[in-house]
């Protein structure tokens, strides 16, 4: 009996630790990647017929709704006889398939023209500041940028693939500066350190945000845990907005200002621990209540993680979503939570008598979690993905469990 059950907890383990691999598939063709067309257009050798022209990013800050969390940017042109008009890269069609192409990291989006009033209206209908900052062009860089714009608005040109951190509204808009400055303003972002991943810098925006946050921190993998220059940094509207700011020595103008969103609960280190402690403590009163209310919360729990680390095993193997690959905290938390569903819904219908299996494997996953934590300690450069924040909490939880369910035994 015992041989059977430590070649269950081997294959188990084994099993957890597989899935930490991704198989990276072929990404689809960008097709309109922004630094390669970029490089048609001569922005050093061009006359200056267009030297009237003048340019500014437009940001919009971050507003109530999730999608909004991060700030959105774009390229305002102005022409010489003074129309004001609105160039945006993070336009996407909402289709049939929107979903299912967002779960498989397929998201083309596309940019549109439209006048500066509608970005107006749109920032008053969603009551979020607005930011002007002008953009110091060379008289020679102008008509080139002009001439790319017109070219970027061809139909056949207006779609690309999007990427959240590497290729969105903002990156679109740092790549077209740059290409005027000649790369010199690459040069002088990428010499400076944020001392930041791109996990923590998008993190920061979302900080009221605390379930939102561990969740999306659990998806993603060790990707985004590379320590970020502030050129990587500019996905980030706000980051690219003040990186240009400081390059030109100028201050972008507040053009609509609607409410202060200060004040919220700000998330901290600790706080998935404290919450995993509270639930814990939640699990242990209802077990010593009622079996079948501690059963119940257990089912709805564990359901819930199923359906999270069945995500997570989609993004890892079945889509293109980079991020998400090569994740540790599938190790921990993975699709085998479902027995757990399966055995505390048996005990509820009172088809099962006893927790005494649950109990195993909260115990198996407790010795998971503490051997993570000790490869984690003991070869960093290699298990370096910052997940302590799920790790630790989830380590919290299964031991209070194993502890709860300590008196189980098998039952008839």
């Amino acid at each position: 009996m015992k041989k059977k059950v430590l070649s269950f907890l081997f294959l188990l383990l084994l099993s957890a630790m597989l899935n930490a691999a991704s198989i990276i598939g072929e990404k689809p063709e960008n097709p309109f990647p922004s630094v390669e067309n970029l490089a048609y257009f001569d922005f050093l050798n061009s006359d200056d017929s267009y030297k009237d022209y003048q340019f500014n990013i437009l940001v919009t800050k971050e507003g109530d709704d999730l999608y909004t969390q991060f700030g959105h940017c774009g390229l305002e042109v102005i022409t010489p006889n003074g129309s004001h008009f609105v160039c945006d890269w993070g336009v996407f069609i909402f289709g049939y398939d929107f979903y299912f192409n967002f779960m498989k990291g397929k998201l083309f989006y596309r940019m549109k023209i439209s006048p500066l009033s509608y970005s107006l209206r749109k920032s008053a209908r969603e009551e979020r500041d607005l930011e002007r900052l002008p953009l110091i062009v060379s008289d020679k860089a102008k008509k080139p940028l002009v001439d790319f714009i017109e070219y970027n608005n061809l139909p056949e040109n207006t779609t690309y693939l999007y990427d959240f951190y590497f290729d969105n509204c903002a990156t679109r808009i740092r790549d077209i500066y740059n290409a005027t400055t000649n790369d010199d303003f690459k040069l002088w972002a990428e010499g400076q350190d944020t001392g930041l991943t791109l996990r923590q810098l998008s993190n920061t925006h979302l900080s009221s945000r605390p379930l939102t946050l561990w969740v999306l921190n659990y998806l993603e993998g060790n990707m985004v845990d590379e320590k970020a220059s502030l050129y990587d940094a500019l996905f980030l509207p706000m980051y690219l907005e003040d990186a240009i700011a400081r390059y030109q020595g100028n201050e972008p103008v507040n053009i609509a200002s609607y409410k202060d969103r200060g004040g919220a609960l700000e998330y901290t280190p600790v706080l998935p621990t404290l919450f995993s402690i509270l639930l814990s403590a939640l699990f242990l009163f209802a077990f010593k209540k009622s079996r079948s209310f501690y059963s119940l919360l257990l089912f709805i729990l564990s359901l819930f993680l199923f359906a999270l680390s069945s995500v997570l095993t989609f993004l890892m193997f079945f889509s293109m979503h980079s991020c998400t690959y090569f994740n540790e905290n599938l190790i921990v938390l993975n699709p085998t939570v479902f027995f757990v569903t399966i055995s505390s819904f048996r005990t509820i219908l009172k088809k099962e008598r006893s927790l005494y299996r649950v109990k195993g494997y909260f115990i198996l996953l407790s010795i998971i979690s503490v051997l993570l934590l000790a490869l984690k300690l003991i070869l960093p450069n290699v298990f370096y993905q910052d997940n302590l924040e799920i790790v630790i909490p989830l380590l919290v939880f299964f031991l209070f469990q194993a502890l709860t369910l300590r008196k189980e035994k098998p039952r008839s």
